[in-house]
């Protein structure tokens, strides 16, 4: 089977559900993606969206459900950051960042796990929206 455009064999096994998510999503096309190693504890997925600036009609909805898992929202940051994305052929893109880091000590073993809750949230809120999507279509 032909792998995906957006895929290079290199997606990190912990976010790869969460790109495969928003590459469903018209308009979207992931660029970047880490779920975090050793010391470098924070995971993210950077993401263009076809709008531009326009914060993606979909942010607010995925947000707020990343918030009702069971995880310690207290030692957890979560963003959607507009910035830039330097690729590989040296140009600057518009980009989106979703970003989960921890508040303090990162060495606490539930951060991970927490992070993982959260990711798989935000995968469900976007696996529903892309099935909504696509029946709209």
């Amino acid at each position: 089977m032909r792998k995906p455009w957006w895929d290079d064999g290199d997606i990190d096994p912990g976010i790869r559900p969460v790109v495969e998510a928003l590459n469903r999503l018209p308009g979207v096309k992931t660029f970047e993606s880490c779920e975090g190693h050793g010391d470098h504890p924070w995971s993210f997925v950077v993401f263009s969206y076809k709008k531009g600036k326009e914060v993606p009609p979909w942010a607010e909805r995925v947000l707020k459900a990343a918030l009702n898992t069971q995880a310690c929202l207290g030692c957890l940051n979560l963003k959607l950051e507009a910035d830039y994305h330097f690729d590989c052929a040296h140009d600057f893109k518009k980009a989106w960042w979703l970003k989960i880091s921890p508040r303090h000590d990162y060495s606490k073993a539930h951060v991970k796990e927490d992070m993982i809750l959260v990711w798989a949230e935000i995968t469900k809120e976007l696996n529903a929206l892309s099935g909504r999507v696509a029946k709209r279509i």
